[in-house]
């Protein structure tokens, strides 16, 4: 880190703890909403030592103290969130449509059993007809033998 920087900051904030006026009010504005990238640019503009840092370079401070603290600045942290739910949206629109897939997956999976089933009756009662058909042709002709009846085919 930039010596030139700490030594700004340190400056800043021994102002702040002698009561120096402008220095009390840039640490009560900056600790009295949520501080993003621009918001500390605009900060540093109007109340940081002109030529002491660039908004880049403080910003790189503050990131780098966050980091050494173990936290996330509030900024990232609600772009977390924003992310978050986005992403918990995306994920309930796909259930939701993987849901009507399988739905129509189902149904499409019965009527098409149900085809199938039509078609395999209609053949059985082919099949049986021919059976039945066949039996009484075997027992028309073994009762004429049997009984000498005849049909009118006969006579």
């Amino acid at each position: 880190m930039d010596t030139k920087l700490w030594d700004a900051w340190l400056e800043f904030s021994s102002n702040a703890m002698k009561g120096a006026e402008q220095s009390r009010k840039a640490f009560e504005s900056m600790a009295s909403a949520p501080f993003g990238p621009a918001e500390l640019t605009k900060w540093m503009h109007q109340w940081y030592p002109k030529g002491a840092a660039s908004p880049n370079d403080l910003a790189e401070v503050v990131e780098t103290w966050w980091n050494t603290l173990g936290g996330v600045p509030r900024h990232r942290y609600e772009e977390a969130l924003k992310q978050n739910e986005e992403l918990w949206k995306r994920l309930q629109e796909a259930e939701a449509t993987i849901s009507k897939l399988r739905d129509l997956m189902v149904r499409d999976a019965a009527e098409k059993t149900c085809e199938q089933a039509e078609v395999m009756l209609d053949e059985w009662e082919k099949t049986t007809r021919s059976v039945m058909e066949g039996q009484a042709e075997i027992a028309r002709k073994w009762s004429e033998g049997l009984f000498g009846v005849k049909t009118d085919k006969d006579k």
